[in-house]
């Protein structure tokens, strides 16, 4: 019973070098993956880290899909806001890197003012440095992050 398996047929053009499943997310496969990792914010950061290293064609590829909530009982939860935070991001990199804004994204907006990481937004010092310096999405979706949460040092350099 123990048969050899053999792979699967590689697809014309694919080399043998496979990519991890983490460096074909979709925007609509974040919502998923945002359920099922606390808040979502490395989810987030995955996704512009995978981004910033992706062809132009690859990146429109990601970001076409528009993405779905997770469950359809995430409307009543701190899970209801994902979907602005998803378009506000795809929005924010796809303006950056002169990237064609898909149509869907527009359509999502918090349903009140939180940061990237889905937490409030309030009234302290931090929150107004957030606004002021803000990405200019942010006004559009009500989801408040900075320029340099789009990048990683990692992948960028330092700067």
């Amino acid at each position: 019973m123990n048969a050899a398996v053999e792979p699967a047929a590689q697809p014309p053009g694919v080399t043998d070098l496979a990519l991890p499943a983490w460096a074909t997310w979709r925007a609509c496969d974040l919502p998923r993956l945002m359920a099922d990792n606390g808040t979502g914010l490395g989810v987030l950061r995955q996704y512009a880290k995978n981004w910033a290293v992706a062809s132009q064609e690859q990146r429109i590829a990601v970001s076409t899909a528009p993405p779905r909530r997770a469950r359809w009982r995430h409307r009543f939860t701190q899970r209801r806001d994902d979907l602005a935070r998803v378009a506000a991001l795809v929005h924010a990199l796809c303006l950056r890197d002169g990237v064609p804004v898909p149509d869907w994204v527009t359509s999502h907006t918090a349903k009140r003012t939180i940061a990237l990481d889905g937490k409030p937004m309030h009234t302290a010092r931090w929150a107004r440095h957030v606004r002021e310096h803000a990405v200019d999405v942010c006004r559009i979706h009500d989801v408040w992050f900075l320029p340099v949460d789009l990048d990683d040092y990692r992948v960028h350099g330092f700067r």
